[in-house]
């Protein structure tokens, strides 16, 4: 029995914003500034993504070319943890990579069941969104966590 859009796209919408409070929460509790700007950030492209998934600036989002970034691959090689109030800055940054990981996945699986082409563009933009988020993470854990290692 195929799901309705609407459902899916309601989903999708709770999955950014619970992704925007966990970067927001994250970036409260970052000691290193530049460490809490970032997740800002993160936390303030993801409610993007609800506003685009509810229809909000699809189309100029559509139009853009989304960010180049390099695929450092980190996440194949890290296991995921869970994160609660001792979280380190390290489990949560394996947190976040792994979050975007699913969510690029996710947005992939969708843009490949949609039957609709604006649907599909939305979905494969999306997964690209969420693919240099990932990249971002694995950077930033590069720079910070295997220099400290």
């Amino acid at each position: 029995m195929p799901v309705a859009i609407s459902r899916v796209i309601a989903d999708a919408v709770r999955k950014e914003k619970a992704a925007e409070r966990f970067y927001a929460d994250a970036a409260a509790k970052a000691a290193e500034p530049g460490a809490r700007e970032f997740l800002l950030r993160l936390a303030r492209e993801e409610a993007r993504h609800a506003e685009l998934l509810s229809g909000r600036g699809v189309a100029d989002f559509l139009a853009s070319e989304p960010p180049a970034s390099q695929d450092l691959r980190i996440v194949e090689f890290l296991e995921r943890r869970s994160i609660g109030p001792k979280a380190s800055f390290q489990d949560v940054l394996i947190f976040a990579i792994k979050r975007e990981h699913a969510s690029f996945s996710a947005y992939q699986a969708l843009a490949e069941a949609a039957n609709d082409d604006p649907v599909r563009k939305l979905f494969r933009r999306l997964a690209q969104e969420e693919r240099t988020h990932r990249n971002r993470l694995e950077t930033l854990y590069d720079e910070v966590v295997f220099v400290e290692n």
